[in-house]
């Protein structure tokens, strides 16, 4: 389901015909912060679907944390517990200044719309190869 889904976003980036900029499509203030709600939306409902269909987050959970727990311990909960939110906290942390850096980033594309459509037509490129990759591959 996962290599389906990376050959739809590649085929949906490829074959868009222009920019997806919210600035050039708009006119109205009111209209920019009802499709930046929409977007906004719409990214976290994609982001939803590709953690679910990515196992790697629980299979990392499942093999590798329980190495740190002694069994033997009687508060072997609570080391589970204060190693749950040692990795929520950094990844807040992480995201955080990933969403950031981003959004400013994403500002100065906005500005050029030429060059944020050929970053969507290389990124659709290289998600439907990874899609057809996953997909050929025997395992």
């Amino acid at each position: 389901i996962g290599a389906a889904y990376l050959c739809y976003l590649g085929l949906k980036m490829l074959l868009s015909k222009n920019s997806s900029s919210i600035a050039n499509s708009l006119a109205s203030d009111q209209s920019i912060a009802s499709n930046q709600n929409k977007e906004g939306w719409k990214t976290y409902k994609q982001g939803v679907l590709t953690n679910v269909f990515n196992p790697k987050v629980a299979l990392f959970f499942l093999a590798f944390l329980p190495q740190f727990i002694d069994s033997s311990y009687a508060y072997g909960m609570l080391s589970f517990l204060m190693l749950g939110i040692t990795f929520a906290i950094t990844g807040f942390i992480w995201f955080s200044c990933l969403s950031l850096l981003s959004s400013r980033f994403s500002k100065s594309l906005r500005e050029k719309p030429s060059i944020e459509t050929l970053l969507n037509k290389i990124s659709g490129i290289i998600f439907f190869g990874l899609g057809i990759k996953l997909l050929t591959e025997k395992g």
